[in-house]
């Protein structure tokens, strides 16, 4: 029987994920409305609408903070970005009809405005200077309504979320592996529909091998960002800030797309949790890391076995099953690099909770390993 291992798999019963997503919201949420000092061209623009924002937090908690949720409010929100995330806020607000018939206006630019429950995004060119946010409407201009037509900017996903056609995550140029230069939104040359068939087909082979893990994949994952086609490799990424979303490359193995969605799922839960509880007490110490090529700090590695033992559990689960998908080399390469992971980790000083996290990823490991049938 596989042990726990807190925050690695879901337990039965255990509900950390949405506690520190509450957690999470709430932090957003004071990003929001206890930002800080800010430039005077902004700060005219959020004093207008900072009450009724506070009052409607208040009275309407629950839609409020779904709205924050959305990667579209949040990313720009906890990126610092207020001036983009307000607008985009009072768009979901709007949606949810919670701002009245006569609205809330927004006197600030407004450079574009996507959705992806309403799968719309569509960037202004000259930017809006301000624009009227009432229930269900969008006045852009003096009596003219924002006109959602087009092609959707956002497809929805089988088992959840979307596949992104637009994005508006401020960081998403920026980027530490040392082989990609930022993730650049890109189908890499195939359709979107092609796209959501692999995505579908990827998060189909995770349900049917571990349930319990893509039942927690619908929770955390609300968009995939594509970022090309790379049919020798697999890159991927995801942001602290950006919660529930995944910047994926597509791939011709299922496997391997799957691989990317857990690994980056696995990052998200760990930002998640990382905006309430710190894990370990990371003095800056480069260490080497046993799957990327450069230094990299303990949490660094912590986070790469912590995305990476999953990973090894879907190709345990695979060969045994003799699934076609299963690849005893890769799941050996894997648990090899699980290994000097957990082996660098010992040096880590780890948070109460960081310190259960650990362990339970020392059990997994060893419980892997005496179930695995290749040795690393």
């Amino acid at each position: 029987m596989r042990p726990a291992a807190p925050y690695t798999f879901p337990e039965p019963g255990v509900a950390w994920l949405s506690q520190a997503r509450a957690r999470y919201l709430v932090r957003a949420s004071r990003l929001l409305l206890e930002p800080g000092p800010l430039p005077t061209w902004l700060a005219g623009a959020w004093a207008g609408v900072r009450e009724p924002l506070a009052d409607l937090l208040k009275a309407r908690m629950g839609d409020f903070l779904a709205a924050v949720a959305l990667p579209q409010v949040g990313a720009p929100l906890c990126a610092g970005r207020l001036d983009e995330a307000i607008p985009q806020l009072l768009l979901e607000l709007s949606r949810r009809r919670l701002l009245g018939r006569e609205g809330v206006w927004w006197p600030n630019v407004v450079p574009r405005l996507l959705s992806a429950p309403r799968g719309v995004a569509r960037s202004f060119d000259p930017p809006l200077i301000g624009a009227l946010f009432s229930d269900g409407e969008v006045e852009i201009a003096a009596g003219v309504p924002w006109d959602e037509g087009g092609e959707r900017a956002f497809l929805p996903l089988r088992a959840g979320g979307w596949l992104a056609l637009a994005d508006n995550n401020p960081l998403a140029l920026m980027e530490a592996h040392p082989d990609k230069s930022g993730n650049a939104l890109s189908l890499g040359g195939r359709g979107a529909e092609e796209w959501v068939v692999a995505l579908d087909e990827a998060r189909a082979l995770v349900a049917e091998v571990m349930p319990d893990l893509a039942a927690e994949h619908a929770k955390v994952l609300a968009t995939v960002v594509p970022v090309g086609f790379e049919p020798e490799r697999s890159l991927s990424a995801s942001y602290r800030e950006a919660i529930g979303v995944v910047y994926v490359t597509l791939h011709p193995r299922v496997a391997i797309l799957a691989e990317a969605l857990i690994h980056e799922v696995q990052h998200n839960k760990l930002n998640l949790l990382s905006w309430s509880d710190p894990l370990i007490h990371d003095d800056g110490v480069l260490v080497v890391s046993p799957v990327r090529p450069d230094p990299r700090p303990l949490l660094g590695v912590l986070l790469a076995v912590h995305a990476f033992l999953p990973v090894a559990q879907l190709h345990i689960e695979l060969l045994a099953r003799e699934h076609p998908a299963g690849d005893p080399e890769r799941l050996r390469q894997v648990m090899a690099a699980n290994g000097e992971g957990l082996a660098t980790l010992a040096a880590a000083r780890p948070t109460v909770i960081g310190r259960a996290l650990l362990d339970g990823m020392i059990a997994l490991d060893a419980w892997q390993r005496t179930v695995a049938p290749v040795r690393a």
